[in-house]
């Protein structure tokens, strides 16, 4: 009975403290955040967690900035095509509430967990990146709390150096606390057509020619193997024409990649968005059967289908995902073959998520680009990672002139960080001084340095 009692209690106290934080207004948020921040012990840094998903250091002996409450949709115009959010907000949330009315955000990502300060500060795209680049450039305006204690609204007009400085600043330069971004219609149905190649350099050659077809929509892939190489060309539909296939989500979206079952099937809008979010793109590949049973999947409500799911059953059952690396390499889109021949020689890790990404808008620690995405590390076929093949991989990401995510440590040293980075140590010192006087938040090499 005691038991019982004390679940009542807490299920309680949470049910109390979400119906309070729910009627916080935004302001009222934001001067709780700057009391929290004047409180704090100034001989140690600022952060937001105590680490990241993917193997970023764990902060000790520092404040922890509570940003959770800023987690409401402030506002959703249709006619002005605009959405209006805090920065704690789940990507998830206003998709979902989007795609309920066939509209997306201009760059909607793969997986439920990002929230969209996140999505900004760590640089993230999609299936659309061909066409409107990283969600970061949809951005009409952002409210950011500097190393001041100040909170600044800035941006392309106003406070436009901070504005353009926050992509790729890992929040060592400020914390988003509001976005307001441009969002867009669809249309309920994506055609999806799968093409299959053996020839890595005629693969590369098409996906720099889908780039400019304009009739596409969504544009993505993936490398099996050496010689099995997949595009996903996806294009907007209105209905499905009778007899054509139909994902559904007993279907296992890598499984039907790999074994070449079909070449055309159509989704929904929801289902396109999130069909790698529910196996992690190819974790289940190695874990437990019934993890991947479409049978099984039948009874589970689409809701739980699901990264984050996945990820508490997963530290409920003990489950340890083994794979070697996680890093999304960016290599010109002229030299993705090069590239991939010293990959599946030196590395060999399979299966890669492949995204062309088109950076049109000059931001001051991510320039623009045109790119290839090599989402290297879900693979799981090797049992272990060749010698020394992180510093390897930086050096060939410096030698064809690419970019890395931080999402993932870094090996290098602090000389050679910046040019892997392809970002302006002086810039960069600038900005941080001018913003950051006090050195309150940590550099961006202290932050990501392995």
């Amino acid at each position: 009975m005691l038991i019982y009692s004390l679940i009542l209690l807490i299920g309680l106290t949470f049910l109390i403290r979400y119906i309070r934080d729910n009627k916080l207004s935004y302001t009222d948020k934001v001067k709780m955040i700057k009391k929290q921040f004047v409180n704090f012990d100034k001989n140690k840094k600022v952060a937001k967690n105590g680490g990241h998903l993917f193997g970023l250091p764990i902060y000790n002996n520092v404040n922890r900035i509570d940003l959770k409450k800023l987690n409401k949709i402030i506002e959703v115009n249709y006619d002005e095509k605009y959405a209006i959010v805090e920065g704690s907000v789940y990507v998830k949330d206003l998709s979902d509430r989007l795609l309920r009315n066939n509209w997306v955000i201009m760059t909607p990502p793969d997986m439920v967990h990002l929230t969209f300060s996140g999505l900004i500060a760590g640089v993230g795209g999609g299936s659309t990146s061909f066409r409107h680049g990283f969600f970061h450039e949809s951005i009409l305006e952002m409210d950011v709390l500097t190393g001041e204690g100040k909170i600044i609204k800035c941006s392309p007009e106003e406070h436009s150096d901070l504005f353009y400085a926050i992509p790729n600043s890992l929040g060592t330069l400020g914390y988003i606390l509001r976005i307001k971004m441009r969002i867009k219609p669809g249309k309920p149905f994506v055609k999806v057509t799968y093409e299959r190649y053996t020839d890595s350099e005629e693969y590369f050659k098409k996906l720099d020619e889908y780039c400019g077809d304009t009739t596409i929509d969504f544009l993505d892939g993936t490398i099996l193997g050496p010689n099995i190489l997949v595009l996903v060309i996806g294009k907007f539909e209105v209905f499905v024409p009778e007899g054509k296939e139909r994902f559904d989500k007993t279907k296992i979206f890598w499984k039907q990649l790999e074994k070449n079952e079909i070449t055309e099937q159509y989704f929904t809008l929801y289902d396109y968005i999130w069909r790698w979010d529910s196996d992690m793109y190819y974790t289940t590949m190695e874990t437990p059967d019934w993890t991947s049973n479409g049978d099984l999947r039948k009874y589970i409500p689409r809701e739980l289908l699901k990264s984050t799911v996945y990820r508490t059953i997963a530290q409920l059952i003990r489950f340890d995902h083994k794979a070697l690396d996680c890093n999304d390499v960016f290599i010109p889109i002229a030299r993705a073959n090069e590239f991939f021949q010293w990959f599946k020689e030196s590395y060999k890790l399979y299966p890669i998520y492949i995204c062309p990404v088109r950076c049109k808008t000059a931001f001051s620690l991510w320039d623009t680009c045109y790119f290839c995405d090599f989402g290297v590390g879900y693979g799981v076929n090797l049992k272990e990672r060749p010698k020394d093949i992180d510093l390897e991989l930086e050096k060939k990401i410096m030698e064809f002139e690419g970019r890395k995510l931080l999402y993932a440590p870094v090996h290098c040293s602090p000389e050679i960080f910046w040019k892997l980075t392809n970002i302006d140590e002086n810039v960069y010192n600038s900005l941080k001084d001018r913003y950051d006087p006090e050195g309150r938040f940590m550099t961006l090499y202290q932050k990501i340095k392995k």
